[in-house]
């Protein structure tokens, strides 16, 4: 079950979600564009069950905009990259659980651009990855399946 209370800053209004009755457990804390209104619009974030930050981001009018930074339930960072009207786009960036880089490219219309570094072995050893790829977008996150080449980075 989910308990919600809200907020007022001029117009926006800023909402948090509970994960329990008692309101101790914070779920979630986004802002609506006005009283009454289900647009998002300003700062989101959503937390784990345990209270670390599960997704961190923008909306404008709704539409994801800006850098989003998603966590493992751990604390530490997932990836992080720029979202354009709700468009992965620009540099993303990946890490394994432990908070090491594990790939790290450009992303341009909806598709990898360029060359793609993926570190293994705590970043002993690194590849650079083809750019033929396809993406799969589902509720803002990306999930990635491509066709790769390894090629030994200088």
């Amino acid at each position: 079950m989910i308990f919600a209370s809200s907020v007022c800053r001029s117009q926006e209004v800023e909402q948090r979600t509970f994960y329990d009755e008692e309101k101790s457990q914070l779920k979630e804390v986004y802002t609506l564009k006005e009283e009454g209104s289900k647009v998002l619009h300003g700062p989101y974030s959503d937390y784990f069950e345990n209270g670390n930050l599960k997704t961190s981001g923008q909306y404008f009018d709704n539409i994801a905009n800006g850098v989003w930074e998603f966590y493992y339930e751990n604390g530490q960072i997932r990836m992080r990259g720029n979202i354009n009207n709700g468009v992965n786009e620009g540099q993303w960036e990946y890490y394994y659980e432990n908070g090491e880089t594990s790939m790290e490219g450009e992303i341009s219309n909806k598709k990898r651009q360029g060359d793609w570094k993926m570190y293994f072995d705590n970043h002993a050893s690194t590849k650079k990855v083809s750019t033929k790829t396809y993406v799969v977008y589902v509720n803002i996150i990306m999930m990635i399946s491509f066709v790769y080449k390894f090629h030994a980075v200088p």
